[in-house]
């Protein structure tokens, strides 16, 4: 976690978040960025699971940029705009989200510039593209990863959804 910027203290939620997880570029990048809900989402069972699917797919975890779509630890670990949120009106909450996309997590999307966005979870899909998940109960049949293909021509902020 980082000092967190100074973007931070006009967030509607700032005073009830902690922590503060910036864009991570590997030294070796390898043109893919995976973008997670909150910050803290690569580490654990998830993490754990994404590490084990760039493995088999060959892609080295070493050499992926990372970033979450809100860049603060809300309570509880929960997303902002979940219905088991509790800590602000919802209203902040979701002003937060539209915040940090637009201060935290598009101008890290240009920053890192890559060629493939893997998005993990709905929220992060939703951050970045119009699209709205397939699967909305329970569940999922199986495990999904939503893969944005960013061409150069295309300003980041607007990926192609596929």
């Amino acid at each position: 976690m980082s000092v967190r910027p100074a973007f931070c203290t006009h967030c509607p939620i700032s005073h009830v978040t902690s922590g503060y997880t910036p864009l991570h570029i590997p030294k070796t990048p390898n043109n893919i960025l995976l973008v997670s809900e909150i910050g803290g989402d690569l580490n654990g069972p998830s993490g754990s699971w994404m590490n084990n699917l760039l493995a088999r797919a060959g892609i080295k975890r070493t050499e992926t940029a990372t970033v979450s779509c809100v860049g603060c630890t809300p309570p509880d670990n929960l997303w902002p705009t979940d219905r088991k949120w509790k800590a602000t009106p919802r209203s902040d909450a979701y002003s937060a989200v539209a915040y940090c996309r637009e201060h935290h997590l598009l101008p890290a999307v240009a920053e890192a510039a890559p060629d493939k966005i893997i998005t993990l979870g709905d929220a992060a899909l939703e951050a970045l593209t119009p699209a709205r998940p397939l699967w909305c109960g329970g569940a999922a049949p199986s495990p999904s990863v939503a893969t944005c293909p960013v061409p150069a021509s295309s300003p980041p902020s607007t990926p192609n959804n596929l």
